[in-house]
């Protein structure tokens, strides 16, 4: 169903402001620029997150440094990274992890060859091993944050 409007039968121009309102102008102007602002500010903390969570997730690729991240100890390290200061899961195995946190690591870490979280492309200077892994890698970060 549309909703259709008429056209006006009057030759009046609409006005939103009062003519020769500078108050009303600047108080419009002000407004549009702290809606800029923003959005700006909320698109570049969502881009610092992003690359916080990247580098969070190749930081903890320790042992071996080989673009996967384990289960049972570099998986708990890059949460605790995450969470610092409070560091979530000290302590923690993934056994004892929280069931989204187990099933966030396993939905991802299932599409990987080896079981393991594919991180290619997190480490600054690196690729992607596909345009599907990085939208992977990306999905992940957004559904942890």
């Amino acid at each position: 169903m549309s909703l259709t409007i008429p056209p006006s039968k009057s030759k009046k121009k609409m006005q939103i402001l009062p003519r020769n309102s500078s108050v009303s102008k600047c108080s419009l102007l002000l407004s549009c620029m702290i809606l800029v602002t923003l959005q700006t500010t909320v698109t570049q903390a969502q881009q610092l997150s992003m690359q916080g969570c990247k580098t969070n997730l190749f930081v903890t690729d320790t042992a071996p440094q080989d673009n996967y991240l384990d289960a049972a100890t570099e998986f708990i390290a890059f949460l605790n990274r995450m969470t610092v200061p409070t560091s979530c899961c000290t302590g923690a195995t993934f056994a004892t992890l929280p069931a989204n946190l187990q099933t966030l690591y396993t939905t991802y870490a299932a599409t990987s060859p080896n079981q393991q979280l594919d991180i290619h492309g997190a480490r600054p200077g690196t690729t992607a091993t596909s345009p599907a892994q990085a939208a992977g890698l990306d999905a992940f970060c957004t559904e942890l944050m």
